[in-house]
């Protein structure tokens, strides 16, 4: 699935909050995100190409390079730097799909649990199930290649839901 390659304000706000070293969560609220998008940054980070480029343009901008402080009194923003310095990679700029960020941090999970001494999870063989699906031309729905009918006209494929069968 494509990405969408746009960078809103609100991106651009929250960019310019988290390197000026604001919390997550505070930054994410004062840009305009609800509570639920701000408490999750991370899957926020790793599912938003609008935000990792603001981030990165941001960063550029300033001149500046986002380092794991010394964890603090009150609130730990070491993990907000890493996780912007593991996922805001220069390569996704060109990316088509959030595909290579959410692939690194499959495979930082996948290390963790090997080197936790677990084994690896098996990736799901999602392959083996979409190759033989399609998708109804006329009301869109994702069926089996072999339960298509032929269409009234007999020029192609439609859905039994769609054939009235």
């Amino acid at each position: 699935m494509p990405v969408r390659r746009l960078v809103t304000a609100r991106h651009q706000t929250a960019a310019q909050l988290l390197v000026d070293g604001k919390p997550a969560y505070t930054a994410l609220k004062l840009a305009g995100y609800s509570h639920w998008t701000a408490r999750k940054f991370s899957y926020f980070l790793r599912h938003s190409w609008g935000l990792r480029e603001a981030i990165r343009l941001e960063l550029k901008r300033r001149r500046h390079k986002m380092r794991p402080a010394p964890k603090g009194k009150k609130y730990d923003r070491r993990l907000v730097a890493l996780a912007i310095t593991n996922y805001c990679l220069p390569e996704d700029h060109y990316a088509t799909s959030n595909l290579p960020t959410l692939k690194l941090y499959a495979d930082e999970k996948r290390a963790e649990r090997i080197a936790a001494g677990l084994p690896a999870k098996a990736e799901a063989p999602a392959e083996k199930f979409t190759e033989n699906m399609a998708s109804c031309p006329s009301c869109g729905r994702t069926v089996d290649r072999n339960k298509l009918f032929l269409n009234e006209s007999q020029t192609g494929y439609i859905c039994a839901r769609c054939a009235g069968a």
